[in-house]
């Protein structure tokens, strides 16, 4: 291929220069065309024509001309490799001959591609787990798989030195990250896959989920739920074990019924008897399964000395205080009162409540940790109000289930209140409206129901409709919404918000008919787990105290999927329990064994978006048990504001193992999206005889100033001495 070149004007004033040209060439013809001296025709042609190639130079330089220069690249071209090094490399291989695991198949199809193709292109070879990685060949599997990123990240890399296509090498399971079709869609280079791991799912047994409570209470039964999914197991017994430490806690035998991907569900009762944070390990055994790796979870209890005290007042039996009365009274973790009111100002005690009467001072509510507040009307005593506010000021938790309560302009609840109720506009509010997770529900932890977000948008969606209370919310302040209403239009109105108030928390269900939630699931044949999960979290984020100590760090979950990155946060205070922001957090993460005095990972928490709070995210880890420690110094003076540290574990399980067959649907797509090849261990040397045809051909490319060139000026010094030479030749000055 022949060097190819092509010409650019920079000028930002290019018709400017262009028409100045018109009167530059006539300026030149005219200073010899009127010159009386004895010229010949010839000679006054070449003077006019030197002059006006002088001006044109002048201006074409003006015009900041380049030229670009493509030219064939010298040497090999360049292909990138991308090995698959995740966690799911240690399930099977497609074939024994290939290996006894998918990480040995991988290595043969390396083997296989360094030699068919060494020869005429030069490999660049990478690993990639979570992200992208020089190859490594005694690196052992673990980890997520993006796919994704990888790609992204080998085409940034190769920007000053180009590829000319991408091998990856993969069982095509995609975990986190970017989204691989969308990379290979706008991939610059072709991308050929090559798939390893059968394409069907194996023998297998795995604990999908695991169901619990986060905290219990020394001595009290804790609900343990555990679904078990199989293929190609059917009518083999399992022996279900759930141990604490060395001790068997529960264990049961079960037969797999169904065929493939059947779901099966076992109920426990675990008793604590401990106070503290105790690790759960479920295991599942089974003869025929092929990945042990699924058949293992983890899940930690916080397990107390007494149940938290909750107060549930009402101002009216109502279907919406029924149905969350019975889904209170079901969760045994928290131990509830119940005041209804009786008259104008009179509220009666329910059996088994702590108070006979409304409280009207902060002191006759130390003993609770939340007040939830059932509210269908506006009036109610200002004492009690203004003791609740002062409730959650020193620390409480309040859920306002309803309208907006009020007792003419004294009450304090109103300013603690995450959000303003908006005036009804008179469209529609006699209907129900259907309602949507927000981008901050998808990260709170009352309305993560479930671990998969697009799951946990599903089930919101999917809820009955409810009547709003008057307008909706509008969030003020910290408040934030975790679901919205459905509107018409562009006005977004608010069905649950939540804040926090000085040392306390808030929360606001705006409407009437969330009962819906708990009776249509059960009149459709299903059953209200739903409602009562989603009522007993969020009753219990707001029995946690909110600032537990002046400096408090957490990890997001105590148990994190193997793969999984682990998350902090962390919240700061000063002596009076004002929130300090602009500190210096830093967290470090040690093992066990030699790493125990060994930070496996230091990570810097940066400032939130509340007041005083900080968060940072770590790397994924290997399975295990670790310890974090972190520290708080001011960023000026560098002095001591806190310490904090605690457990948390990694499980063998993570979403490698949820799906035991490869993707090679998402493998053809990708090499169709970016015109490339896709193939097996079986068909390598086929894709190896397309990869001539279908790589793109690097150019190496120059650009050349001519408007800062010396050739310029070395032709515009020639055009003027060549003028002057003639001029003096023939007598003129």
């Amino acid at each position: 291929m022949a060097d190819q070149f092509s010409m650019q004007l920079l000028s930002a004033h290019l018709w400017r220069w262009v028409l100045l040209l018109i009167p530059a060439i006539a300026l030149a013809f005219w200073s010899y065309h009127g010159l009386l001296a004895p010229l010949s025709r010839p000679a006054r042609a070449s003077l006019w024509l030197l002059r006006g190639l002088a001006f044109l130079l002048v201006l074409f330089a003006l015009w900041q001309p380049v030229v670009t220069v493509r030219s064939p690249a010298s040497g090999k071209p360049t292909l990138a490799v991308l090995l698959d090094r995740s966690g799911s490399m240690t399930l099977p291989a497609s074939s024994p001959k290939y290996g006894s695991n998918r990480g040995e198949e991988v290595a043969k199809a390396a083997t296989e591609l360094d030699q068919s193709l060494s020869d005429r292109y030069r490999l660049r070879w990478y690993g990639f787990r979570n992200d992208l990685e020089p190859a490594q060949p005694d690196s052992s599997p673990a980890g997520g798989t993006s796919i994704g990123q990888a790609l992204e990240e080998v085409l940034t890399r190769s920007a000053s030195d180009p590829v000319s296509g991408v091998v990856l090498v993969s069982d095509g399971v995609h975990t986190q990250g970017r989204d691989p079709l969308r990379v290979a869609r706008v991939a610059p280079v072709p991308v050929f896959t090559i798939g390893v791991g059968p394409e069907r799912s194996v023998s297998d047994l795995e604990i999908r989920r695991v169901q619990t409570n986060r905290r219990a209470f020394a001595g009290e039964p804790l609900p343990l739920r555990v679904v078990l999914s199989s293929s190609g197991l059917q009518g083999k017994s399992v022996l279900v074990e759930v141990r604490s430490g060395d001790r068997v806690e529960e264990s049961r035998s079960v037969t797999i019924e169904g065929g493939q991907g059947l779901e099966q569900e076992l109920s426990f009762d675990l008793e604590p008897h401990q106070p503290g944070l105790v690790l759960y390990d479920v295991t599942a055994s089974v003869e025929g399964d092929s990945i042990p790796e699924n058949n293992h979870r983890q899940f930690a209890v916080d397990v107390q000395d007494r149940k938290t005290q909750v107060l549930c007042v009402a101002d009216a039996i109502d279907w919406d205080f029924g149905f969350l009365r019975r889904a209170l009274e079901a969760d045994t973790t928290l131990a509830y009162s119940f005041l209804v009111r009786t008259g104008s100002q009179g509220f009666r005690a329910l059996p088994g409540s702590r108070l006979d009467a409304l409280p009207t001072s902060p002191a006759q509510l130390s003993d609770f940790a939340a007040v939830l507040l059932v509210s269908t009307e506006a009036k109610w005593p200002g004492e009690f109000l203004n003791a609740t506010a002062r409730f959650v000021h020193q620390g409480g938790g309040l859920l306002l289930m309803g309208t907006a309560p009020q007792a003419g302009s004294s009450t304090e609840l109103a300013r603690i209140l995450p959000a303003d109720l908006l005036p009804a506009t008179g469209r529609g509010s006699g209907n129900p409206v259907s309602m949507r997770l927000t981008a901050q529900g998808m990260r709170h932890p009352v309305t993560q129901l479930r671990d998969s977000p697009a799951e946990n948008t599903q089930i919101f969606a999917s809820l009955p409709p409810i009547w709003r209370t008057a307008g909706g919310l509008k969030p003020r302040g910290a408040g934030r919404s975790l679901l919205d209403f459905q509107t018409s239009g562009n006005e977004t109105n608010s069905a649950f918000a939540v804040g926090f108030a000085e040392r306390g928390k808030c929360a606001w269900l705006a409407g009437r008919g969330w009962w819906r939630w708990s009776l249509t699931a059960a009149g459709s044949g299903g059953n209200d787990r739903l409602y009562r999960d989603f009522v007993g979290g969020l009753v219990r984020w707001l029995a946690e105290p909110a600032v537990r100590d002046r400096f408090h760090v957490e990890p997001g979950k105590r148990v994190y999927a193997s793969g999984e990155s682990s998350q902090f946060a962390a919240s700061l205070y000063d002596a009076t329990f004002a929130p300090v922001e602009g500190a210096v957090v830093e967290l470090q993460v040690f093992g066990a064994g030699d790493s125990l005095h060994t930070p496996l990972a230091r990570i810097p928490l940066s400032a939130a978006g509340e007041p005083g709070s900080y968060e940072g995210e770590g790397p994924s880890l290997p399975p295990g048990a670790y310890r974090f420690e972190a520290t708080a110094r001011a960023a000026e003076s560098n002095a001591d504001l806190g310490t904090a540290d605690g457990p948390f574990w990694i499980e063998p399980m993570g979403p490698e193992f949820a799906r035991t067959g490869s993707d090679r649907d998402l493998l053809r797509q990708i090499s169709s999206q970016s015109h490339g090849r896709s193939a097996d261990l079986a068909s390598i040397s086929d894709l190896v005889q397309a990869i001539p045809t279908a790589i793109r051909q690097i150019l190496r490319v120059r650009e050349i100033e001519l408007w800062n060139h010396w050739l310029l000026f070395a032709l515009f010094v020639l055009v003027l001495s060549t003028e002057w030479f003639l001029r003096r030749r023939r007598g003129l000055a």
